[in-house]
């Protein structure tokens, strides 16, 4: 059971990011090349894949684990375990409904431009952007808190400590942006919704 619900959160998570991409001021490709560009060194935009990098490695590690050898929760009580599987599930399904429902909401808003080009989508405050300025990465961090229950280990837990600081140094970069580009309307949107939750 454990192996197929970790299995089933990561073919959604590609599926997501194969079917729905969302473009992004602060992606690793539009970073590295407003670097390369500003720069003009290729070798700049590197520093920004490593990142990405190790945020890949950290998320491919549970599964791994689970292949591996399926988990074990440790010392607790039969009680106890059951409970942290049921969170671990509830907390996968609803991360993986609200990063989903997100990157569906902003395909109907923002152009897909992965990659290329200027990006330049609109403000959107609308859908789950009404509660949360980051709603798909509150559906990350809820999966990665429910692999966690599912998957416990050390190293994921180093991991995840790492891909929370990026994830949250590259959405300040964003914030930025977009202060930039919407002057007083992204600064209201900032006073009347949270960042995250």
């Amino acid at each position: 059971m454990l192996t197929v619900v970790v299995t089933l959160a990561y073919v959604s998570l590609v599926l997501e990011l194969v079917l729905t991409p969302v473009p992004s001021v602060v992606s690793a490709v539009q970073l590295a090349s407003a670097e390369q560009a500003a720069a003009g060194s290729r070798w700049l935009r590197y520093r920004w894949f490593i990142p990405v990098l190790i945020n890949n490695l950290t998320w491919v590690w549970p599964l791994f684990l689970v292949w591996r050898e399926p988990a074990t929760f440790g010392s607790g009580s039969s009680a106890q375990l059951t409970l942290l599987a049921v969170l671990g599930v509830a907390l996968v399904v609803a991360g993986r409904s609200l990063t989903i429902a997100s990157a569906l909401y902003l395909r109907k808003v923002v152009k897909p431009n992965i990659g290329h080009g200027d990006l330049n989508p609109p403000l959107t405050v609308g859908g789950p952007f009404r509660y949360s300025r980051n709603p798909g990465l509150v559906g990350m961090y809820c999966l990665a808190l429910g692999l966690l229950c599912l998957v416990p280990n050390l190293a994921f837990v180093v991991g995840l400590c790492f891909y929370l600081w990026h994830m949250h140094r590259r959405i300040k970069m964003e914030e930025q942006h977009l202060t930039r580009a919407f002057g007083q309307a992204f600064r209201d949107y900032m006073q009347k919704v949270p960042r995250y939750v």
